[in-house]
C-alpha cells in the first residue's frame, strides 16, 4: 500500500513528467525518486513510455509542420482542374523562358505526349532563331504590362503559327512567373493566304481579259489582210507567205483565249472532258516555256480515249501543274530534255502520266 500511495503522489505531482524532460530541479526530491524507480517496475514502464514519447515528438512535429493546410491544398487542387482544363494551350514560363508547368493544350501545341516532360525545358527550343529575340523581349516587357506576339512552333517538322498573350502571374516576386496563353491559327492564315491567291487570279483574270481585247483587234485586222492577200496572190510564193502571216496571226490570238479561259472564274461543274483538249490546251500555253528551256513535248493519247467525267478548268490546272513541275526538273539539269505526255484507259478509269528525261 505504501508503494501504491507513493507512487500516486509521484503521479499527482507530475514527478515522471518532469523528470523524463530533464525539469526535476530538486536534489532530494530527485533523490527520493531515482532510489523509488529502481524497486517499482509500475514507474519504470511509464518511465519508458514518456521517453518513447518525448523521442517521436519532434518528429511528429516536424511532419504535421511540413503538411500544407488543408485550404491551401484545396486551393493548389482547384488551380491544377482549371489550368488543365483550359480550352487555349497554356503554359507557365520563368523569366528566361522556360517552362515550369504546362496544360494538356500546351503539350498538344508543342508535340509532346506528356507535359510533365516540358519541365524544365526552354520554349525557345520549339521557336525558329529568328524569331527567339522577339520572344525574349516580350518576357522582358511582361513585367510591366501584358504582351501580345505571333510565333511560329516547329516540330517534327511540322510549322504551326501561333498567336499569344504574355501575363505576369505574381509581379511581386523577384524572379516574375508568366502564364502563356496560346491560339493556334495555323488554319486561319491558310485560308487568308489562299483567299489572297484567289484574289490575285481574279485580279490577273481581269488584267488578261483587258490583253485580250487590245490584242485581239490587231491580230484580227492582220489575219484577214492575209487572208485577202493569199486569195488574190498571183505567185505560189506570195500565197505562202500570206497564208502564213494568217497562221502566225491566228496562234497568238488563240493562246490568249487560252489565258483568259484559264484564268476566267467560273462555277464548279461536272462534265464530259476530252482529254487530249486539256493536253493541248496546257502545252499551247506552256510553250513558250517549254522552247525556251530546251525541252521537246510529246503527247501519246489514243484517238479512242474516252472522255472523263470532271471540271474542265480543274482538269487543265492538274495537268498543267505536272507539265510545270517537269520542266522545272529539266531546267534545274541545264540540259535539253525530252517531255511525254500519256493517257490511257485502265478499267473504269484513265490514267494521265507526265514524264520526262530530267533528274529525280
Amino acid at each position: 500500500m505504501t508503494e501504491l500511495l507513493t507512487c500516486v503522489a509521484i503521479a499527482e505531482r507530475g514527478v515522471i513528467e518532469r523528470w523524463v524532460a530533464g525539469r526535476l530541479s530538486d536534489a532530494q526530491e530527485l533523490a527520493e525518486f531515482e532510489a523509488h524507480l529502481v524497486g517499482c517496475a509500475r514507474c519504470q514502464e511509464e518511465v519508458r513510455l514518456g521517453m518513447l514519447v518525448r523521442a517521436e515528438l519532434p518528429a511528429d512535429r516536424e511532419s504535421r509542420a511540413s503538411e500544407p493546410p488543408p485550404a491551401l491544398e484545396t486551393e493548389r487542387r482547384l488551380y491544377r482542374q482549371l489550368f488543365d482544363s483550359l480550352p487555349s494551350p497554356a503554359l507557365v514560363l520563368t523569366a528566361d523562358g522556360g517552362i515550369l508547368d504546362a496544360n494538356p493544350g500546351g503539350a498538344m501545341l508543342l508535340g509532346v505526349p506528356d507535359s510533365s516532360l516540358l519541365r524544365g525545358r526552354p520554349l525557345a527550343d520549339w521557336i525558329p532563331p529568328t524569331e527567339r529575340t522577339a520572344l525574349a523581349a516580350a518576357l522582358h516587357d511582361a513585367v510591366l504590362q501584358r504582351q501580345e506576339l505571333q510565333l511560329s512552333v516547329e516540330f517534327a517538322g511540322e510549322t504551326k503559327e501561333v498567336r499569344a498573350v504574355l501575363v505576369t502571374v505574381d509581379p511581386i516576386q523577384a524572379s516574375p512567373t508568366f502564364l502563356f496563353l496560346a491560339l493556334d491559327v495555323s488554319r486561319e492564315l491558310l485560308l487568308q493566304r489562299k483567299l489572297l491567291q484567289q484574289d490575285r487570279l481574279s485580279q490577273l483574270g481581269a488584267l488578261v481579259s483587258g490583253v485580250a481585247h487590245e490584242l485581239n483587234n490587231p491580230l484580227a485586222a492582220i489575219a484577214a489582210f492575209a487572208e485577202l492577200l493569199a486569195g488574190g496572190a498571183t505567185s505560189p510564193d506570195l500565197k505562202e507567205s500570206a497564208d502564213l502571216i494568217y497562221t502566225e496571226a491566228m496562234r497568238p490570238g488563240r493562246i490568249v483565249h487560252m489565258l483568259l479561259d484559264f484564268a476566267r472564274q467560273r462555277p464548279h461543274a461536272r462534265v464530259a472532258v476530252d482529254i487530249a483538249d486539256v493536253v493541248e490546251r496546257v502545252l499551247a500555253l506552256q510553250g513558250g516555256a517549254l522552247k525556251k528551256a530546251g525541252v521537246q513535248a510529246a503527247v501519246a493519247i489514243p484517238d479512242d480515249l474516252p472522255a472523263v467525267i470532271g471540271d474542265p478548268q480543274e482538269l487543265q490546272q492538274v495537268v498543267l501543274n505536272a507539265v510545270v513541275n517537269a520542266r522545272q526538273a529539266l531546267e534545274a539539269s541545264g540540259r535539253p530534255g525530252q517531255l511525254l505526255v500519256a493517257a490511257r484507259r485502265t478499267e473504269q478509269r484513265v490514267v494521265i502520266t507526265v514524264e520526262d528525261t530530267g533528274p529525280g
